[in-house]
């Protein structure tokens, strides 16, 4: 945690004054870095101070040692519960070794008796259930 604080620290101060450096250019809905025909300069100058910079990375910090905290909070959490035969943290010997009712087994529906004929049956409507 504390080497991936170190790169984004590091990674904000190798970019930040390159990015101040270059002049960016909006040609229609596009942003580019070199000139365009119309296009015009457009100024990406941070305008913070130093202080709310700081203060920025200081919520950056603190955010990212939640989310980690956060994250072995859920691993411990997860690890800690035991599995349950369809959770899916079970393994899946476990999940397909549940019974499973087969067609034989389920009840059949009933059927009218089969006399030859076909009789059509129309969708009842909503106004005529009760």
């Amino acid at each position: 945690m504390k080497t991936s604080l170190a790169l984004i620290a590091l990674c904000f101060s190798l970019f930040a004054p390159a990015a101040q450096a270059t002049t960016v250019w909006r040609c229609g809905s596009v942003y580019s870095d070199t000139p365009c025909a119309e296009g015009r300069a457009v100024d990406v100058a941070d305008a913070r101070t130093p202080e709310q910079v700081a203060a920025a990375r200081e919520v950056l910090a603190a955010d990212l040692r939640r989310a980690d905290a956060m994250r072995r909070a859920r691993l411990e959490h997860e690890s800690a519960r035991p599995p349950g035969p369809l959770s899916k943290n079970a393994p899946r010997a476990e999940r397909r070794a549940q019974p499973q009712a087969t067609k034989a087994e389920s009840k059949p529906k009933a059927r009218p008796a089969d006399d030859g004929t076909w009789r059509a049956v129309a969708p009842s409507s909503r106004r005529t259930k009760g």
